[in-house]
């Protein structure tokens, strides 16, 4: 049994989500006579940093083989027929390397349109079969049309998968609720005590600080809402950014260089950036509204905050109480206001037995959602016949 695991993003340029599809391959390799993890190979913006061993960039084993394919894309200039251009390489890769296969061969995505050359393939090979990984709704009509041809539609949270349920019956059996997960076995064996984590990454033993890190760039809500927190945060605080390119990191720096409680800190590897996690006292998720992703995403960042024996905060979408309890694995604060975000790490900083507790929840409820758990559920699914 064979699995093609195939992603528009240039995996050696570590991302968040990036480490996400990583480590899930790690864990699922092993149901597998062979999983190939099917990235393409962009040219790069001059500030962007790409590793050459992709295991070691994000500290997985080697049980996929990874595989990149060119394609004349730039990052900093991208056009208008980029998607084609994958299309197309995708659709090479399948002639040349799936369309006579004799095993049972499943092909993992997430892209509609990327999905058609593989449906062609399997009108004519029934030994290949599409798992569909889905994210939002399907927004247009030829969207819910591919979905109904798919074998398996492995939704991101219970909450969309509920909704795909009830509004595609038809095919409510071909569907699975799931989260995203943590590699709990790495965080462990990396963990260090806190005065150590902040001695290694030459930070303040004297500071609370409140962490986030993830997606950084010029013109984010969610980061300039970090801004604004700090701004009404005491000296006593200090409130790390960490993360996104050079370029964008040091534009905002430079916008908020009075702000003598923010630090900022651009792309750290992976695999470092747990010792960030373990040297926070608070650590923040607190996207903005406006966007429908927030009403069913499930971030593989929550995951790492869980594991780092530190509490959380975030803000109050529904879907991630599928995940964390509010007020026993981590307190909920209202969305789009700094000032209400500023008065919950006040008062979470000046309750230690609190924070204490929350951390310790958040570390027993995240055994749950590893990767190995995660690829279990899945395998499970795709083997049940219907």
């Amino acid at each position: 049994m064979y699995l093609y695991y195939f992603t528009p993003r240039d995996l050696q340029v570590a991302r968040v989500d990036r480490q996400c599809i990583v480590r899930f391959c790690e864990a699922f390799g092993k149901y597998f006579d062979k999983l190939f993890l099917i990235s393409v190979k962009i040219k790069l913006a001059e500030e962007e940093i790409k590793s050459d061993d992709l295991y070691q960039l994000y500290g997985v084993k080697r049980t996929f083989e990874f595989v990149q394919l060119p394609v004349n894309i730039y990052q900093k200039n991208p056009k208008k027929f980029d998607a084609l251009k994958i299309l197309w390489a995708y659709s090479v890769f399948a002639f040349r390397n799936i369309r006579k296969c004799k095993e049972e061969t499943y092909i993992y995505l997430k892209n509609y349109a990327y999905s058609i050359p593989f449906l062609f393939l399997k009108f004519f090979n029934k030994k290949i079969k599409i798992i569909f990984e889905i994210h939002n709704p399907p927004k247009k009509y030829y969207q819910a049309y591919l979905m109904k041809k798919f074998d398996k539609i492995i939704a991101n949270s219970n909450v969309l998968a509920k909704e795909l349920m009830e509004t595609y019956q038809g095919i409510s059996y071909k569907i699975l609720g799931t989260h995203q997960g943590i590699n709990l076995n790495y965080v462990n064996s990396i963990r260090i005590p806190k005065y150590e984590a902040r001695a290694r990454l030459n930070l303040p033993k004297d500071k609370i600080i409140v962490l986030y890190t993830g997606k950084v760039y010029y013109g984010y809500k969610e980061i300039d809402y970090y801004i604004s927190t700090a701004k009404l945060l005491s000296d006593k605080y200090l409130v790390l950014i960490v993360g996104g390119r050079k370029d964008h990191v040091d534009r905002i720096r430079n916008e908020n260089e009075n702000a003598g409680n923010l630090r900022f800190i651009s792309f750290v590897p992976p695999n470092e950036i747990y010792y960030y996690h373990f040297a926070a006292d608070i650590l923040l998720i607190y996207y903005p509204s406006g966007f429908i992703l927030n009403n069913y995403r499930s971030p593989g960042k929550i995951f790492d905050y869980m594991a780092s024996g530190n509490p959380i905060i975030a803000a109050d979408y529904p879907v991630l109480e599928e995940i964390l309890e509010s007020n026993k694995e981590a307190l909920f604060v209202e969305k789009d206001n700094p000032a209400k975000l500023a008065s919950k790490i006040d008062e979470l900083a000046r309750d230690t037995e609190r924070r204490k507790i929350l951390a310790q929840n958040a570390m027993e409820k995240v055994q749950r959602f590893t990767w190995e758990k995660r690829a279990e559920g899945i395998i499970q699914f795709i083997n049940h016949k219907r």
